[in-house]
């Protein structure tokens, strides 16, 4: 097979040492303007008919995942193409026919997530808390942060975006819900004119009160997801890779191996080429995500 990388920054890259480490494809293509030392590249999109690839990794700027998209979908058939969260930067309605959709949430394949959503499975759920916690200027070494697409609201950037996994698995391990209240604002001096500082409140069939918290100022590094229901209460670090399950009776902790920096990139990847839809992210879900994040922003503006 062909894969094809369309964009070269550091989720560029991380998808192209993927593919060529994969013995799944004979030639990996990366379409880039950057000057690179790597065979195989090319500078325009309209290269792409001469390369007909089989497998296609959207990562170019966030505002041009939609007219990448669409010149895809009009020039290709019966491909497979993964774009990387959040799908757009805000939600636009698109109509796919000729080809499968994937968006890039690949923390659902974490075992620790796996774990979790095996545990709470069709439980009624007291409250569900989500917080993510890290510094923007440690995220990237190829670019200075307040350059990147992260700090630039034009380009796509804010935590509601850059950091949209936690929307994903509010979905994944819940369902539906619905958003109640929100705050979403800049508190650092960080050097970004995007939002910085996240907090919402939402319930759903399942759930009586569900919380997310965010922020990217803090130097402490830090990803957890709390489950409590009426007979006990999970906590996920998956930062430390450790669960600590507790009832009345006991407490237990689990330590989760070490995963390396691309496993769970690797086997939605693997996922994607075998056909193995159960955990992906397609279409039709990744604009459910936007959909709920363009919520989130009407209630911030209600209630902040």
């Amino acid at each position: 097979m062909i894969a094809l990388i369309i964009g070269y920054g550091s989720i560029g890259r991380r998808h192209y040492q993927i593919a060529k480490k994969s013995k799944k494809f004979k030639r990996v293509y990366i379409l880039t303007k950057q000057k690179i030392s790597k065979p195989h590249v090319i500078k325009r999109l309209i290269e792409i008919d001469s390369i007909n690839p089989d497998y296609i990794v959207v990562c170019n700027q966030t505002t041009k995942h939609y007219k990448t998209l669409k010149y895809l979908e009009k020039k290709l058939k019966n491909k497979k193409i993964l774009i990387e969260k959040p799908l757009f930067e805000k939600f636009k309605r698109i109509k796919i026919k000729k080809n499968k959709i994937f968006v890039g949430y690949n923390l659902r394949f974490d075992p620790m997530i796996e774990y979790l959503r095996s545990k709470i499975k069709g439980k009624k759920i007291k409250l569900l808390s989500l917080s993510c916690d890290s510094y923007l200027p440690k995220w990237r070494n190829n670019i200075h942060y307040s350059n990147s697409s992260s700090a630039q609201k034009i380009h796509g950037g804010g935590i509601e975006n850059d950091l949209s996994h936690e929307f994903d698995l509010i979905y994944f391990l819940t369902g539906d819900y619905k958003i109640l209240s929100g705050t979403l604002k800049k508190l650092s001096n960080l050097k970004i004119n995007t939002s910085d500082y996240l907090l919402m409140q939402a319930k759903n069939n399942l759930c009586k009160q569900i919380h997310l918290h965010m922020n990217i100022f803090n130097f402490f590094t830090s990803r957890k997801i709390l489950v409590i229901t009426d007979n006990n209460s999970i906590e996920v670090d998956l930062i430390n890779r450790k669960v600590i399950y507790s009832n009345k009776n006991h407490t237990k902790k689990i330590n989760f191996l070490k995963l390396t920096r691309n496993f769970t990139y690797e086997m939605q990847m693997n996922s994607i080429l075998k056909n193995f839809d159960y955990k992906l992210c397609n279409l039709k879900k990744g604009l459910f995500n936007l959909k709920k994040i363009a919520n989130f922003r009407k209630k911030c503006q209600l209630f902040v």
